[in-house]
């Protein structure tokens, strides 16, 4: 197995060669900002943030290693670490609707998936449409021309029901719909076949116990 695909590698070695001071374990970084050499190089990150340390909210060398060790779990071309379930789910459904588009979503999701579908989205002219998600056909059968998102959560949020994920992507694909789905593992992704599907991670719950990310969080 090449080493970018064992996980092991991944967890233990991945961005960690040359780690400051010779550090054990990948040191938490929480400055908020980030100081410069000269002014001229202060400029330069000015125009180019996404490729500089400038202020954490774009780029901390904590952030960045956990996002790169999950995009190669992933198989991934990149991930992105945020600091709430809702921004992850609000930033995923809004980068694929506009006004006159519409969301298919499962019915028992997340509470403020649904705030954001029921009160937010329908401001700027975004429609929805719950489904059981019981089966794919669920989903087909509410598809609208105007349709560009699947939402899904598999398991739904406290009723912890599952959606046949392979199913509902094929859907998708066929329909030329953008799939968004909350799962609640990698090994779940993989056995769906999301390669194609923007992926949702709840690292606290999933990935490494309630609050265990936190750390690198603030």
């Amino acid at each position: 197995m090449d080493d970018y695909q064992d996980p092991t590698y991944i967890l233990h070695h991945l961005g960690e060669d040359d780690l400051p001071n010779n550090a054990v374990s990948p040191p938490i970084f929480q400055t908020s900002i980030f100081c410069f050499d000269s002014f001229d190089a202060f400029r330069d990150a000015l125009t180019s943030e996404e490729n500089h340390y400038l202020y954490s909210r774009g780029n901390n060398p904590t952030v960045n290693l956990v996002e790169r060790k999950i995009a190669a779990l992933e198989h991934a071309e990149r991930a992105k670490l945020v600091s709430a379930g809702v921004s992850a789910i609000s930033a995923a459904i809004m980068a694929f609707v506009r006004s006159g588009d519409h969301v298919v979503c499962v019915k028992d999701c997340y509470s403020w998936t649904k705030t954001l579908l029921e009160s937010y989205l329908p401001r700027f002219g975004v429609e929805h449409t719950f489904v059981d998600g019981v089966t794919a056909d669920d989903f087909e059968a509410a598809v609208r021309p105007n349709t560009t998102v699947i939402y899904l959560e598999s398991p739904t949020t406290l009723t912890f029901k599952l959606q046949d994920i392979e199913a509902i992507c094929a859907v998708a694909r066929r329909r030329g719909i953008s799939i968004n789905a909350l799962v609640a593992s990698v090994d779940a992704a993989r056995q769906g076949n999301l390669s194609s599907a923007l992926r949702l991670f709840v690292l606290e719950c999933y990935r490494s116990g309630e609050l265990a990310p936190r750390g690198a969080q603030k």
